[in-house]
């Protein structure tokens, strides 16, 4: 080790005081020169220039060490061997300077370590709060991993509890989306001895079907409330070097917080699931009020739902119109049966009676919070849009976006699918029909968007995996007769 004197430095800073303090006490001139040729001297009060005293007396050095290797010498000229405890003492300094320093120089990247490993865990923390997509969260977590441990690869394992399998749920790097969906069974090695200590645990060897993970492979249970719901791993690190303690310790901190994310975006889910399961029920019981129109409700629901996605709107607004299309018809439950089973056209009182199942849907949702603006679009749903529709006449963009879309997919099913009195007409016909009422009842870019939609997946994607009304025909009485 070589160290070149910094006058600027602490370093630089700190010999000057302890050079100044021994030529003080000596009354000599003291030098400190460094293996690289580098002299830093000091002298007494009083004397105006180095050498001062007499020079008769050959120079008198004593080497300075940092640990075992010299870093250099402290000397002095024209003194006498009595001097030389005096030289060997301010050596004694000098090297206790440098290991404090070195000592504060480690703790001062240690703190800075630990500053950046809280910045990530605040980092991480806070983008996680509030994210309740399983697929975001591990997106997230990887990113927020992968800028500060340098791997080739991170994968995140979650664990099924009823097939006892870690399914991979999301990838980054050599890894990337090819491993997406592959199946482990997590009572296998090394996932068993990971998951029954709930610890991190370097691993040398993963399994075969892993051949994009090779090296030694950082793995991470994740617990939250002491029960493993999956695994991270980081595998082979691009300076080909192992993993360190500090990066152990800080892969086991930011577990707990990916844990505690995915867990609750988890119970979301199931809620949300449970929520449109109900839904559905909902809309069934709708729908079995007339056996025509069975099914109808979930293929209004997957027709709105692809004609948002054709205009690119994002997945999380489009929940909510599959819940306002699955509800739509929901104020027909106060509707006589009579009417809605007449095999044939409505007259005019029982037309008004038909067109008042958008307010009726209204209020039967008006005490639910969570469903307000849902309440709005099946209220709108069979608005015109040259405004002579029902029951506020409300025009064009007065007209919520997503109560244009549902005119549209609750208009298509009705007349595609079977009445009583007549077989569903077909597809290119249908639209031919609409196409006529461009502009008037239906917003022409949305009925575009759903011709698109037509060409490209064909006119039965909507009977497709439709749950308990696959494969059977349905009817909108009031789009045929409003058609």
């Amino acid at each position: 080790m070589t160290m070149g004197i910094r006058p600027t430095t602490p370093s630089g800073q700190n010999l000057h005081r302890i050079l100044d303090g021994l030529a003080a006490i000596s009354g000599i001139s003291i030098i400190f020169t460094d293996m690289e040729g580098n002299s830093m001297a000091a002298t007494p009060p009083g004397e105006l220039a180095e050498g001062a005293k007499s020079s008769s007396l050959p120079s008198r050095e004593v080497p300075v060490l940092f640990g075992e290797e010299k870093v250099g010498s402290i000397s002095c000229r024209g003194v006498g061997e009595q001097l030389d405890p005096l030289l060997k003492m301010a050596a004694f300094c000098m090297e206790n300077a440098f290991r404090l320093e070195a000592e504060l120089e480690d703790l001062s990247s240690e703190i800075v370590r630990l500053y950046q490993e809280l910045s990530l865990i605040y980092s991480l923390s806070h983008k996680l709060g509030s994210a309740l997509d399983i697929d975001t969260i591990c997106a997230q977590a990887l990113e927020e991993i992968g800028s500060a441990i340098e791997v080739n690869s991170i994968i995140i394992l979650l664990l099924d509890d009823r097939s006892g399998m870690l399914n991979v749920q999301s990838g980054i790097g050599s890894a990337g989306e090819a491993i997406r969906g592959m199946r482990f069974d997590a009572g296998a090695d090394p996932f068993s001895d990971i998951l029954a200590r709930k610890k991190v645990a370097t691993v040398k060897k993963l399994p075969k079907e892993l051949p994009f993970l090779p090296g030694s492979s950082l793995c991470v249970p994740l617990v939250t409330d002491d029960k493993n719901i999956g695994i991270l791993i980081a595998s082979d690190k691009k300076s080909g070097e192992g993993f360190r303690s500090q990066e152990i310790k800080l892969m086991d901190a930011l577990s707990g917080e990916i844990a505690a994310a995915i867990k609750k975006a988890q119970l979301y889910e199931r809620i949300q699931k449970l929520f449109i399961n109900t839904v559905e029920a909902l809309a069934s019981a709708i729908d079995a009020k007339d056996p025509y129109t069975y099914g109808h409700s979930r293929r209004v629901a997957k027709i709105s739902a692809a004609i948002c996605e054709e205009i690119g709107m994002p997945r999380e607004k489009i929940l909510p119109i599959e819940l306002a299309a699955l509800l739509h018809d929901i104020g027909k439950i106060g509707t006589p049966e009579h009417i809605l089973q007449k095999p044939g056209k409505l007259k005019p009182e029982e037309m008004e009676i038909i067109k008042e199942h958008p307010l009726q849907g209204a209020q039967i949702l008006s005490n639910i919070e969570e469903l307000k603006e849902v309440m709005e679009w099946i209220k709108h749903h069979h608005e015109c849009y040259d405004g002579k529709g029902y029951p506020d006449m409300s025009m064009a963009e007065e007209i919520p976006l997503p109560s244009r879309i549902i005119s549209i997919a609750d208009s298509f099913d009705a007349m595609t699918s079977d009445r009583p009195y007549r077989k569903g007409m077909d597809p290119a016909k249908v639209m031919d029909i609409m196409d006529d009422f461009a502009g008037t009842q239906y917003d022409p870019g949305l009925l575009q968007a759903f011709k698109c939609i037509l060409r490209s997946r064909g006119a039965g994607f909507a009977n497709q995996d439709t749950g308990p009304a696959a494969g059977k025909e349905a009817t909108s009485t009031q789009c045929e007769n409003q058609t």
